[in-house]
């Protein structure tokens, strides 16, 4: 299974990779009726509020506000609010992150896990614009070759605050590695708000985002069910999931606290 991209897909991560600790605060400090522009600045500390406001835009509104879901930053509100790792933290935002930029989605999910299952652990920004190229002109997309460069070293900065990469000039693949509860939270949202489960929710091509084959994802599954984080049976091609809660509080609670 692959994603298609398609006319939608951007430039924004050239204005940022993660950009975690912002997104953390904003999710932290975050309201409804949403606060003005003057306190997401002051939120934010940034020196001017045209960069306060570039970050709101093209980094928290479309990943935690307009995301996939939709209104994510009260999910991470919920985790947050239970302390948990950093490991944890980081993986979460990591997820929402890809499921609402197209472009990350495909570049870690593919060309990072081809790499990796290949043995291939050293990336650089070159091979990032190469692997840019194909893509762009799979669906007939020009980009400057400044726009390319600034979206590579945005999809690099990324992954590599998202500990899927490490190194600063020249990245390299960090080795997967990923704790039950936090898999089983990743689970959980996959269930609870795209409707998987089954084995669709154990062989989904979310894992990919964290490398993750199928036999590693039916491994945390087990180090789950031992945990009580959810129930896992699996005989043959029959495999069943499911979770001691629908509730995201009491949930997060019972994996974090």
């Amino acid at each position: 299974m692959t994603l298609k991209l398609n006319k939608q897909i951007n430039s924004r991560l050239q204005k940022g990779g993660a950009l975690l600790d912002d997104m953390r605060m904003l999710v932290q400090r975050w309201s409804e009726p949403p606060p003005a522009l003057s306190e997401i600045h002051s939120i934010l500390g940034k020196q001017t509020l045209a960069r306060s406001k570039d970050t709101f835009m093209r980094a928290f509104r479309p990943r935690f506000i307009e995301g996939a879901p939709k209104e994510s930053w009260k999910l991470c509100r919920a985790i947050e609010e239970c302390n948990p790792e950093m490991q944890s933290i980081r993986a979460l935002y990591y997820y929402l992150t890809a499921k609402s930029e197209l472009l990350l989605y495909r570049y870690a999910t593919e060309e990072i896990y081809s790499l990796f299952i290949q043995g291939i652990w050293d990336i650089s920004s070159k091979d990032t614009v190469s692997w840019l190229d194909r893509e762009l002109k799979e669906i007939s997309l020009e980009w400057t070759d400044t726009i390319k460069e600034k979206v590579a070293r945005g999809l690099l900065a990324a992954l590599r605050d998202f500990a899927l990469l490490e190194g600063r000039s020249m990245k390299r693949i960090a080795p997967p590695s990923m704790a039950p509860n936090t898999a089983s939270l990743i689970a959980w949202i996959m269930h609870e708000y795209y409707q998987v489960s089954g084995g669709a929710l154990k062989e989904h091509l979310d894992w990919k985002l964290f490398l993750l084959s199928d036999t590693a994802v039916e491994r945390l599954f087990l180090e789950a069910h031992q945990h009580g984080y959810l129930h896992f049976q699996s005989a043959g091609s029959t495999v069943r999931i499911e979770f001691p809660t629908q509730d995201l509080n009491a949930y997060a609670r019972q994996l974090f606290s």
